[in-house]
C-alpha cells in the first residue's frame, strides 16, 4: 500500500514566511512523508529552507517526519560538480528518491538529448544510493513519428537509472489515461502525484492541444523553412514561449482539493496498488482557492476516505 506524502510547493506561501513554522504545522497535520520543492540549489544545496542538513535532521527527528523525496533545480548537466554537491546533500537528509522534470520538447532531437542528460544524472545519483524520477506535465505527451516524448525519454533511458514519478493531473491535462501509463510502465512507477480537477472545467482540460494549436500559430513567425527552424534554438526558444504563455494564462482555479473533483483517485490507487511497485502517493496543490493549510487539510480528509493507502 501506499504511503500518502506531500509536496511542500503545496503550502510555498507558508513556507516562505516561516519554514518551521509551516513544517510544525504540516506534520499535525497528518502528513509524515515530505517531499521538497528547492527551486534555489544554485545557493542552498539542502532544502531551500536555508537549513543545514544537521540542522534539518534535528528538525524530521523532533517531527517525526521524513524527506522522502526531493524536486531540485537547477541541475544544469554541465556542472556536475554541482550537482555532486546537491546529491551529497540529500544523501545526508535520508533523500530517497530526486525528481527532476523538463518543459521543451521542440523535436525529436531535443527529446533524445534529454534522454541523454537524465541517463548521466541517473548515474550521479546512483553513486549516493538515490533513485532519479521523471516528472511529467502535459508536454510529453506530444508526439513525433508516433511515438510520445513521454516513452521517448522512458525507452531511451536504462530503467535502472530512471524511474517514474507519475503526476496522473499533468498526464491526464496532456490528454493520456494514468491508469494506462501505470499499467505499461509497472514496476517503473515509484511515486504518484495526485490533484483533483474541477468538474465545471470539463471543456479545457486537454493543455495539449492549446499547447500545439498556439504553437503553430506561433510558428508562423518562423523562417519561410519552418522544418529547418525547428531543429534550431529560436525553434527551442519559441517552444518555451509557448509553454510560458499557456502556463502564465492556466487558471488556478482548475485545482482543486483532493476528493472534491472529478478524477477517479481510488482508482488510481488501486491501478498502481496492483500494477506498479509505488511507495508514495504525494499530494500536490498547485493552487487553492482557499488557505494553503486548510487547504490541505481537506485534502488529507479526504485522502482518509480512500482503501489501499496508509498514512
Amino acid at each position: 500500500m501506499m504511503k500518502i506524502g506531500i509536496q511542500l510547493y503545496s503550502v510555498r506561501k507558508h513556507m516562505a514566511r516561516n519554514p518551521i513554522q509551516t513544517l510544525e504545522q504540516v506534520a499535525k497535520t497528518g502528513y509524515r512523508y515530505l517531499e521538497t520543492a528547492n527551486h534555489q540549489a544554485d545557493k542552498d544545496y539542502v532544502t531551500g529552507f536555508g537549513l543545514s542538513s544537521q540542522d534539518t535532521n534535528e528538525l524530521l527527528l523532533k517531527l517525526g517526519v521524513q524527506i522522502v523525496s526531493a524536486h531540485i533545480s537547477p541541475l544544469d548537466p554541465k556542472d556536475q560538480a554541482h550537482i555532486h554537491k546537491v546529491l551529497s546533500q540529500q544523501q545526508a537528509i535520508g533523500v530517497k528518491y530526486v525528481a527532476t522534470n523538463l518543459h521543451d520538447f521542440p523535436n525529436r532531437e531535443v527529446t533524445l538529448y534529454y534522454a541523454d542528460f537524465l541517463s548521466k544524472l541517473g548515474e550521479m545519483c546512483a553513486q549516493y544510493g538515490i533513485q532519479l524520477l521523471y516528472h511529467n506535465h502535459f508536454a510529453e505527451f506530444r508526439k513525433f513519428d508516433g511515438e510520445t516524448v513521454y516513452d521517448i525519454l522512458m525507452n531511451h533511458v536504462d530503467p535502472a537509472l530512471l524511474k517514474i514519478q507519475l503526476d496522473t493531473y499533468w498526464a491526464m491535462r496532456g490528454g493520456a489515461d494514468p491508469a494506462d501509463l501505470m499499467k505499461k510502465y509497472g514496476g517503473r512507477v515509484r511515486v504518484l502525484h495526485q490533484k483533483d480537477y474541477p468538474e465545471w472545467a470539463m471543456d479545457r482540460m486537454n493543455m495539449l492541444t492549446a499547447y500545439e494549436r498556439n504553437l503553430q500559430e506561433a510558428a508562423k513567425d518562423l523562417p519561410a523553412d519552418t522544418e529547418e527552424g525547428r531543429k534550431s534554438l529560436s525553434a527551442r526558444e519559441l517552444d518555451e514561449r509557448v509553454l510560458k504563455v499557456l502556463l502564465a494564462e492556466l487558471d488556478p482555479a482548475t485545482f482543486v482539493e483532493i476528493g472534491t473533483g472529478i478524477m477517479d483517485i481510488q482508482k488510481l490507487i488501486d491501478t498502481a496498488n496492483n500494477y506498479c511497485q509505488t511507495e508514495y502517493i504525494i499530494l500536490e496543490q498547485d493552487h487553492t482557492q482557499l488557505d494553503e493549510m486548510d487547504s490541505i487539510r481537506v485534502s488529507m480528509d479526504n485522502f482518509k476516505k480512500f482503501s489501499g493507502i496508509i498514512g
